[in-house]
């Protein structure tokens, strides 16, 4: 109704009017912003980021809905002049707005970029107290510009140059005298992130350590593990084991296994774990299997993280199986047909099945598995528990899918701070 009336009138209305609408209803100016855009501009961010001139009311409503992406459009887009009237308005996002206009989304507007920082240091930013990741895509010019007004962030530099593969930018910073032990380790894990095997050779020559950790945290390729490993500083050698086992590399895995046997005996390593990460891989469980036995425990890890069926039924029907197992595979497993089965157990009554639900279904980010959920709950599904984090962790899809179905949520304000979350309130709120 509200929507039908607003999208009405919208048409007939200045931008000064549609101000006055947010200072009475915010649900009213949601919705009236979003036909005013509509009916007058297209897609609004584009006015911004290509340099249309707008006015300073529409900037002020601007900020009242979503300030951010404002920003980040104008300076992408090398608006000076929507910085200026931001400016004149008191609103100074220099750090958010920095970080945009260095990242060099269109090469061709360079020009513009630098004037932004020129109109910064003009206006009195002091580089060096901002966090500018001034080599977001890793132009030179930008750098040296950067570099030379105060810019201080020069691990960071390094690591998004990396991450970029900006080789010529790499050198360049590396040749500036300022990097440090930590720009090295830093840039190496972003070239491990980035698998870029040339750069993290070049961060190893120049004496980056934290070969474990990009190990651990990293997911580094094949070719970047087996440099990591010549370097001969690896110590927790079960983080290789596991990123052997989720790659597959069963051959490989049980060389690894050998040479730890060999060179240090005593080294605790975790075949339960390395089973988990195989993700049912025959070809890894067979390689463990021949240092340790398949017990109980491992054979529900197995399934667990993989999708044999088979197997999980031969597990269901032992003796020995207990709550917890069961609870272990639903609550690690994403396959919808192994929950079906686990969740079909005569070890879980009604009660501990809606349990269950609430408690390890509702968090899953799968829209099968939340069918299935729904299966169980009936009418006392609790969407909006799950509307809640699927908002927190801006997994929009999942929310539109669930709005579809018709669930109602009621919106608070505190929630609406994404320009696509409105577009969805507004599409399916009445």
């Amino acid at each position: 109704m509200i929507r039908d009336i607003l999208s009405t009138i919208v048409g007939y209305i200045n931008g000064d009017a549609l101000y006055m609408i947010s200072q009475t209803s915010r649900e009213c100016y949601y919705i009236a912003f979003q036909e005013y855009i509509k009916k007058t501009r297209g897609d609004f961010y584009e006015c911004y980021e290509n340099g249309d001139t707008i006015s300073l009311r529409i900037i002020e409503m601007m900020y009242i809905i979503d300030r951010h992406e404002a920003n980040k459009r104008a300076s992408r887009g090398g608006n000076k002049q929507y910085i200026k009237d931001c400016y004149s308005q008191g609103i100074n996002d220099w750090g958010e707005i920095l970080i945009e206009a260095c990242s060099i989304k269109y090469k061709e507007k360079i020009k513009e970029y630098i004037s932004i920082i020129e109109y910064a240091i003009q206006k009195g930013v002091t580089l060096a107290d901002i966090d500018c990741g001034f080599i977001n895509a890793g132009n030179i010019e930008i750098a040296k510009k950067m570099i030379a007004y105060g810019a201080t962030e020069y691990q960071n530099a390094l690591s998004k140059a990396c991450y970029n593969g900006n080789t010529e930018l790499v050198e360049y910073l590396i040749s500036s005298g300022r990097m440090t032990q930590d720009s090295y380790n830093r840039g190496l894990a972003s070239a491990c992130r980035a698998k870029n095997i040339s750069l993290v050779r070049r961060m190893l020559e120049l004496g980056a350590t934290e070969v474990n950790m990009c190990i651990y945290d990293e997911e580094p390729s094949k070719e970047i593990l087996e440099e990591l490993i010549g370097t001969g500083l690896v110590t927790n050698w079960n983080e290789v084991l596991y990123v052997l086992s989720e790659m597959g590399e069963a051959e490989r895995l049980q060389e690894i296994i050998e040479h730890i046997k060999i060179t240090d005996r005593n080294f605790p390593i975790d075949y339960r774990h390395c089973i988990t990460r195989a993700s049912g891989n025959e070809d890894i469980i067979s390689i463990i299997t021949q240092y340790i036995p398949m017990d109980l425990n491992m054979k529900i890890s197995a399934v667990a993280t993989g999708s044999d069926i088979a197997r999980f039924r031969e597990i269901l029907n032992d003796r020995n199986i207990q709550f917890g197992d069961i609870l272990q595979v639903i609550a690690t497993s994403r396959n919808i047909a192994i929950i079906r089965m686990a969740m079909g157990s005569p070890i879980l009554n009604k009660r501990f099945q809606r349990h269950i639900c609430r408690n390890y279904l509702y968090i899953k980010n799968e829209i099968a598995i939340l069918d299935y959920a729904e299966e169980i709950m009936g009418e006392k599904m609790k969407w909006e528990i799950i509307i809640r984090r699927v908002i927190k962790e801006k997994r929009y899809d999942i929310l539109e899918y669930i709005l579809k179905k018709g669930v109602k949520y009621d919106f608070s304000i505190s929630e609406i701070d994404d320009f696509r979350l409105i577009k969805i309130i507004s599409k399916y709120k009445t």
